[in-house]
């Protein structure tokens, strides 16, 4: 009868421990599978860690770059202000230009400049080349003045 109680005792013992066991198994398992996912989550943060650290370089990079489009636009701003400005200049000059040309024009083919008949009436020698001038200012008596065989000649010819 002994026998039989501790066999029953023994076998409940056993069923005992193998629950147990099982249950620590299953615990095991269950830390076996939070360490493996927090292996996995350790290299994604790592992954996610050097994401962000070339993130941070790329939106440095970003910012220098709009500061210096801020003020290449800024530049930009003052060049264009300056063209407009340059442009009413231009436009102003041109209407400058028109009304000196259109006074070129009735100087030159309206009024007609007074013609000099005779040089020596002027009280003036004159030089007969294309235009009359005053024979002090006359290219070929400057010419001759280099040289003095030709300004006896040309003292002559007047």
């Amino acid at each position: 009868d002994l026998d039989v109680s501790s066999q029953g005792e023994d076998s409940s013992r056993i069923s005992m421990e193998i629950e147990n066991l099982r249950f620590q198994l299953a615990m095991k398992k269950k830390e076996l599978q939070y360490s493996q996912e927090n292996k996995k989550l350790r290299a994604e943060l790592a992954l996610r860690a050097k994401d962000m650290e070339h993130l941070i370089k790329e939106n440095e990079e970003l910012k220098a770059q709009n500061e210096e489009n801020k003020k290449l636009r800024a530049d930009l701003a003052l060049k264009a202000k300056d063209m407009e400005n340059l442009i009413k200049e231009n436009e102003k000059l041109k209407a400058e230009n028109e009304v000196l040309l259109s006074k070129i024009w009735y100087f030159k083919f309206q009024v007609t400049p007074p013609r000099i008949t005779n040089a020596r009436s002027l009280h003036f020698r004159s030089c007969n080349e294309h235009v009359f001038h005053d024979y002090r200012n006359c290219p070929k008596r400057r010419q001759a003045a280099s040289s003095p065989e030709e300004e006896d000649g040309e003292d002559s010819l007047y």
